[in-house]
């Protein structure tokens, strides 16, 4: 940051520690996301996002014959309700939580809606699929597959 003061510029150092990316999902249970402890799908989503609305009830199926992997929606939605509604319109089972303060996103940056993220049990990003379409779909089912 810079600061303009009498003529001079003073720079200051302005450190912000990494948002906590433990959040609680709609049954109330909390995920994190720093350390997950195992491979983790994180799919970024939106009551907005048309193409969100036909992937995730395919997520809700993955999540299903893979339990292995741990399955998380992140909704991005502006309000609480735009989470609720994903979920109870489509009636997902699968956890999704509300990033209201867009931390989650902004360590993401996800380019496109939906988004969809496999973190190792590290953390560690191991593939990134983005959009919805049934081609590109089958090739992210293979990479889970292969885990």
């Amino acid at each position: 940051m810079r600061i303009e003061t009498s003529g001079r510029a003073v720079l200051m150092l302005v450190t912000m520690s990494a948002p906590s990316m433990a959040q609680t999902d709609q049954h109330g249970a909390s995920h994190e996301l720093d350390s997950p402890g195992r491979v983790t799908v994180v799919d970024f989503a939106a009551s907005w996002c048309v193409p969100c609305w036909k992937s995730l009830p395919h997520l809700e199926a993955l999540a299903q014959s893979h339990p292995d992997i741990q399955f998380l929606v992140v909704s991005v939605d502006d309000r609480e309700d735009g989470r609720d509604q994903l979920v109870g319109r489509l009636g997902l089972s699968l956890p999704v939580i509300w990033d209201g303060g867009h931390a989650i996103a902004e360590r993401f940056r996800p380019q496109g809606m939906p988004a969809t993220y496999v973190l190792g049990a590290d953390g560690a990003l191991l593939h990134e699929h983005l959009g919805y379409d049934r081609d590109t779909w089958g090739a992210f089912v293979a990479f889970l597959d292969e885990l």
